[in-house]
């Protein structure tokens, strides 16, 4: 038996569960309301009793019951026990259900004219059971169906028009919505008209559509509450009409929009029209149509876009006999979405062309764009791109090719284009395959520098530039045919200028040098360079106080690893000065004392580490009193000797702590007279190994006089000098 359901509105209810959902008008009359709120039981001794269910309502139909509660919030229950049973209670019909205490259960099986009760406890974890709740609603009977429609008449009161009516049975649910279906051969179901969602106060419908001389089977139903019972059916037969008028010409359909223009001659050779019936069909979108009085020759129809349309418009006469339907020129007919404007293409190197274009309104969903080139002859290149955005970078093209660019807007759910636009196309030609980069060399004080050299080093590149310029009278330059590639530029001030060279922008470093990604056929302007003053450091090197002349000095950009950017040598009275430094930057200086002197690198303002080292800002231009002085002697000093007690000059002698493996903490060098002083170590142990020179015929030992490390005299320094730390070697 087909399931007939009670009719019912529940509105939404909150999660507390108390809303309110109300449930009315059910088969046989039965009303279902909400149950209100119980209070949780009161929990017996020694036992911990749940809450009854809170909220409980039912729905059935013929043959299914359905129970839904939710939890009671302050209960204790982890599911829920649901019974239905026959009244009067026979234990062979009786059915339970275990649910979780928010949810509900549903039971099959319900006979016509049974009755029966639903009864709901809360269970706890231990199985205690809460007091029983009966919903409103239990216990029902389960009523027979009724026939929902007493009658179904069909009366043809035209050639071209049927009106249907029907008469409901007052004893069945009141319907909500009702389905009439006409057809000259219901199993086609392409061959008539169906109308749905008729409201459930109409009692008739007119069609006005139909063909002369044809039987149609008409059937109504009540589509909402759904009935068991088949709908009411009838037939009828149209009656003969006379001649038709003849069939509209000309007929035409534009697009506009989402409006599509349906227009077309009438034919006056015979019977006037008394109305037009205009069709716009559509397999993947909702079909249209529209009657035009028989004086008018146009109608417009609301359409969609990105559908594909077949338009027809037939001449009826005043009785329905209606002319054969004539198809519209270019029918089927296609409604883009909205095309692109202002195409426009640009080469932005000799391989690749930036097509671009705006719209009168926001894309819509499913729309995009895609972008075609031709040649100049005609000949389609195809190369589609696709877009959801309103512009396209395409490539790779040969250089020197001229191309035609057209955009079109087309959809995504039917894979069509509206047209491509512009009609003419926009011509772009791709410059020669390659490049050139302009700029303007200024001196500090914003003049022009002339004569400065301006040289192009691209990626691989190590002291040839790919390409070299010399600045103007102006301060201009161009680096021409320079290939694709990535660049950086150099500009070296004329000959006798102060200032120091510089990379473009504005810097001393190739490693801190702007990049310019330079492609074949453009040119690139604005690359300008701009010296500033160039900045200076001065000071002072000593020993103990007194100057330190032959000394070399060297400035360490943050980029610099072994060899400082810049570097000179103290004069005869220790000063020195780093000019040149160029644009802005921070270095850290370093001393090391001349060829013999023995002392090791100090870096400023007197440490033997470069992260120790305090950074020079000259950002504010010339810096003065960045001094370095070796102070007296505070660590370990003493003489070299080789065979013979003879004074070893040249060697190297290095300090190595514990964890030093195979380069040592400090080396110096040792004086003419062998002499040595290894400065400003830390506290710590020591062992010392000596390196004579190449050819002085004494090998390499530690101290004192042994060949192996692991023998060697470990020296504790504690920060007071070690003096008398002498070694012999032998003869090697």
């Amino acid at each position: 038996m087909r399931a007939i359901r009670s009719r019912k509105r529940r509105t939404h209810r909150g999660p507390s569960g108390r809303g309110g959902p109300w449930l009315a008008g059910l088969v046989a009359g039965l009303a279902l309301a909400v149950v209100s709120s119980l209070a949780p039981a009161v929990p017996a001794t020694g036992s911990a009793v749940p809450g009854p269910p809170q909220n409980v309502w039912l729905e059935w139909d013929l043959e299914t019951m359905t129970v839904y509660l939710d939890a009671n919030p302050d209960g204790l229950a982890v599911e829920s026990l649901i019974r239905l049973e026959t009244v009067p209670s026979d234990p062979a019909t009786t059915q339970e259900r275990r649910v979780p205490p928010s949810s509900g259960a549903w039971f099959d099986g319900l006979e016509l004219g049974r009755t029966y009760a639903v009864t709901v406890w809360a269970v706890s974890a231990d199985g205690t059971l809460s007091e029983p709740v009966v919903p409103a609603g239990s216990p029902f009977t389960v009523a027979p169906p009724v026939q929902s429609l007493l009658e179904v008449t069909a009366t043809a009161t035209a050639p071209d028009t049927i009106e249907v009516t029907w008469v409901t049975n007052p004893e069945a649910p009141p319907p909500q919505a009702f389905m009439v279906d006409i057809r000259k051969d219901p199993s086609t179901h392409v061959d008539g008209h169906v109308e749905e969602g008729i409201p459930g106060s109409a009692r008739s419908f007119t069609w006005s559509d139909a063909e002369p001389a044809t039987t149609y089977e008409v059937s109504v139903a009540v589509s909402d509450p759904p009935s068991p019972f088949p709908s009411g059916s009838t037939t009828v037969t149209t009656p003969e009409a006379g001649p038709p008028p003849p069939a509209p010409l000309a007929v035409t359909a534009t697009v506009a929009g989402a409006t599509m223009t349906v227009a077309w001659t009438p034919d006056d050779s015979g019977p006037s029209a008394e109305r037009y019936r205009v069709r716009a069909s559509s397999e993947q979108c909702e079909s249209v149509g529209t009657w035009a009085a028989g004086t008018s020759t146009s109608t417009d129809l609301a359409v969609q876009r990105d559908c594909l349309y077949a338009v027809t418009v037939a001449a009826l006469a005043a009785d329905g006999a209606s002319s054969g339907p004539v198809e519209a020129a270019g029918s089927p007919v296609y409604v883009p979405f909205e095309p692109p404007l202002d195409v426009e293409a640009v080469a932005i190197s000799a391989h690749r062309v930036v097509v671009r274009w705006r719209t009168a309104a926001p894309p819509e969903a499913g729309q995009r764009f895609h972008v075609r080139f031709w040649a100049p002859d005609g000949t389609d290149l195809y190369m589609p791109w696709a877009t959801e955005g309103t512009e396209v970078t395409t490539g790779w093209w040969d250089a020197g090719t001229t191309l035609v660019a057209r955009v079109a807007s087309c959809g995504v759910q039917s894979g069509m284009c509206g047209p491509w636009l512009p009609d003419a196309g926009v011509s772009v030609t791709l410059p020669a395959d390659v490049t050139t980069m302009t700029g303007r060399v200024t001196a500090p004080d914003g003049t022009p520098l002339a004569g400065a050299a301006v040289w192009a080093f691209a990626e691989g590149d190590t002291w040839r530039p790919s390409a070299i310029a010399t600045t103007g009278t102006d301060g201009t330059y161009a680096l021409v045919d320079a290939p694709s590639a990535r660049y950086t530029i150099r500009v070296q001030p004329p000959a006798g200028s102060p200032l120091a060279p510089h990379w473009y922008p504005a810097t001393p470093s190739r490693s801190e040098a702007a990049s310019v990604l330079a492609e074949g056929g453009l040119t690139y302007s604005d690359l300008d360079v701009a010296f500033t003053t160039p900045r200076s450091v001065t000071g002072r090197v000593t020993r103990e106080g007194a100057p330190v002349a032959g000394a070399l000095v060297m400035a360490f950009a943050p980029a610099d690893r072994w060899i400082g950017s810049f570097r000179t040598t103290t004069a005869a009275d220790g000063t020195y000065t780093l000019d040149r430094l160029g644009a802005v930057a921070t270095y850290r200086i370093v001393a090391i004392g001349p060829e013999g002197s023995s002392l090791e690198a100090r870096w400023y303002p007197g440490t033997g580490r470069r992260p120790d080292a305090t950074p020079v800002d000259t950002t504010a231009g010339p810096v003065d009193g960045i001094d370095i002085d070796w102070p007296a002697g505070s660590g370990i000093s003493g003489v070299v000797t080789g065979p013979g007690g003879v004074p070893l000059a040249g060697a190297t002698v290095t300090a190595y702590r514990p964890t030093d493996r195979y380069v040592g903490t400090v080396g110096v060098t040792t004086a003419a007279d062998g002499s040595y002083s290894i400065d400003r170590l830390d506290p710590g142990t020591y062992r010392l190994l000596v390196h004579p020179r190449a050819g002085s015929g004494t090998a390499a030992c530690w101290h004192a006089g042994v060949l192996k490390r692991t023998d060697a005299t470990s020296l504790t320094f504690t920060g007071a000098p070690l003096t008398g730390i002498d070694t012999s070697c032998p003869a090697g």
